[in-house]
């Protein structure tokens, strides 16, 4: 197996890939700037040959790992990389460099969805057209997660003005994430681990390198170290960004009362409250309501809507309802000598206004269920939040605190 540069080493042969000749172009840009007629059908030549097969070689897959353009069940992408243990690491497809990307999951032609049709299982598939290269995440095929999206004429002009101190901080982030995630190693170190691990103590001793015997062998232990602190740094940021990506998921959906709905479940609810409290003022001189009585109904809304709590069920609601017009009832007609009968219920006696209160009911109600469904499925990735925010506060007060979102995330 090739051994994996460092990740230094590993951007100094990424970029390049890039300062070769590229059709009697001096070099990668130069030929990107092509008109785009020019360009069209060299998805073979350039992405495929040029840029992906040298970067999947780059990560450990020697050409014969790569399964280009092999068919694999009923589908055929343009690469497959794979290990004789692992089977297929992970998928890529190309486009041509004068296409623009196509992302709709609902269109079943766009590049997006043809990539899912390939996927078969696995986690990772690759989208690019040789300017705009996409990682993305199908743990959830059904909502594929994008943790990569870096613009290639972009990153390489960061580059070509001063190496790796010119990168911008997202350009490095996602090649971090290539190297990190794509390398073959992270899909068969596995047994080498364990094998590792397993060797007997003499063993281990043989091959570990001396230190403090004037050997020198302690810069290398340094690097190994930062490395790994490197890796483990990624990891987690990489894991919190998921869990922060889900939890604003989280709260978009529990402000809707549908996850297609366009309107957010405050605009619906309120809505629906105008139309009760129109109702209510329909018959407020039928039963003599006092804007006090009024307003304490639509106190009794506001409570139902803002805790989940406040009644247990329509029924308790449309009780205290009818209890306060009621009260209003018998006020009215207190002074005759034979006062009619106070009503009974509200769907009898106030049909209208208790047709548009069930209706109430049932969406606050509903609302409140979605709500306490999508904490319990997204309760990791709130509690992620919720701790991230706290550390967040406390570290205003320190060196961390002029720091930006992206730099207190690292």
């Amino acid at each position: 197996m090739t051994e994996l540069p460092m990740f230094d080493e590993f951007l100094h042969a990424f970029f390049g890939i890039f300062q070769k000749s590229f059709k009697r172009e001096a070099d990668f840009l130069s030929y990107i700037n092509r008109p785009d007629a020019q360009r069209r059908g060299d998805e073979a030549s350039i992405v495929d040959n040029a840029i992906i097969s040298p970067l999947l070689e780059l990560l450990g897959f020697a050409p014969g790992e790569q399964a280009y353009n092999q068919q694999k069940q009923s589908s055929r992408p343009d690469f497959a990389p794979s290990d004789p243990v692992y089977s297929t690491c992970f998928i890529v497809e190309d486009k041509n460099t004068s296409l623009t990307l196509t992302l709709d999951l609902n269109d079943p032609n766009s590049h997006l969805s043809q990539l899912r049709g390939y996927i078969r299982g696995l986690r990772f598939g690759w989208l690019t057209n040789g300017r705009q290269f996409m990682v993305w995440e199908f743990s959830n095929p059904s909502q594929p997660r994008c943790i990569v999206d870096l613009d290639l004429p972009t990153a390489i002009r960061e580059w070509n003005q001063g190496g790796a101190a010119s990168l911008a901080d997202n350009t490095t982030r996602a090649l971090r994430d290539v190297f990190d995630l794509f390398g073959k190693e992270a899909f068969t170190s596995l047994d080498r681990l364990k094998d590792e691990l397993a060797i007997d103590l003499e063993e281990w001793q043989q091959r570990a390198l001396p230190l403090g015997n004037g050997g020198g062998n302690e810069p290398i232990l340094v690097e190994s170290l930062q490395s790994l602190v490197e890796e483990l740094k990624g990891d987690a940021r990489r894991s919190l960004n998921h869990h922060l990506t889900l939890h604003d998921e989280y709260l978009n959906k529990a402000n809707r009362l549908t996850d297609d709905a366009i309107e957010s479940a405050t605009q619906q609810i309120q809505q629906l409250q105008e139309r009760v409290l129109s109702s209510l003022a329909g018959i407020q001189s039928l039963v003599g309501l006092s804007a006090e009585e009024q307003a304490a109904i639509q106190a009794m809304l506001m409570r139902l809507e803002q805790d989940a709590r406040a009644f247990i069920s329509p029924k308790e609601l449309f009780d205290q309802v009818l209890g306060v017009l009621n009260q209003a009832f018998q006020r009215k007609h207190a002074d005759k000598a034979k006062p009619p009968k106070t009503p009974s219920s509200l769907e009898k006696d106030y049909t209208p206004l208790h047709d548009v209160l069930v209706s109430y009911a049932n969406m606050v109600f509903g609302w409140h269920q979605r709500q306490a469904t999508l904490r319990q499925t997204y309760q990791a990735n709130i509690r992620v939040f919720d701790d991230y925010t706290v550390w967040t506060a406390l570290v205003q007060e320190t060196m961390l605190g002029g720091l930006s979102e992206d730099q207190r995330r690292d």
